[in-house]
């Protein structure tokens, strides 16, 4: 009996590992894909395209290279324009990275 067992165990396993949902990297817009490779310039591009269309991890991306002047002049006031946007439709991060930006003043009053 303890044989009959393991052999259900592992198609068991491969049936419940197939229905976990994975991240594909696929998946990521050519924006991130661009940003995760360091290729700021290209990523600037077309983050700004994709965060004109609303999609908010391109709103939190572009409002970093902002910050950072990676890809484009540091500007405080398009980062924080464009974590706003981020922020606006729920970015976790964006608002963690804007409330930061806040108590240290930068690019927008102190508060």
């Amino acid at each position: 009996m303890k044989e009959s067992k393991q052999n259900y165990f592992w198609p068991f396993l491969a049936a419940i590992l197939a229905l976990l949902p994975l991240k594909d990297a696929a998946a990521l817009s050519p924006g991130v894909t661009a940003y995760q490779g360091q290729h700021y310039l290209e990523a600037f591009r077309l983050l700004t395209t994709e965060a004109k269309g609303g999609d908010s991890e391109a709103q939190y991306l572009l409002g970093t290279l902002y910050l950072d002047g990676l890809g484009v002049k540091q500007s405080s006031t398009n980062a924080v324009f464009w974590l706003k946007r981020a922020v606006d439709k729920r970015h976790i991060v964006a608002a963690q990275m804007l409330g930061k930006l806040y108590m240290s003043g930068m690019g927008v009053p102190m508060d």
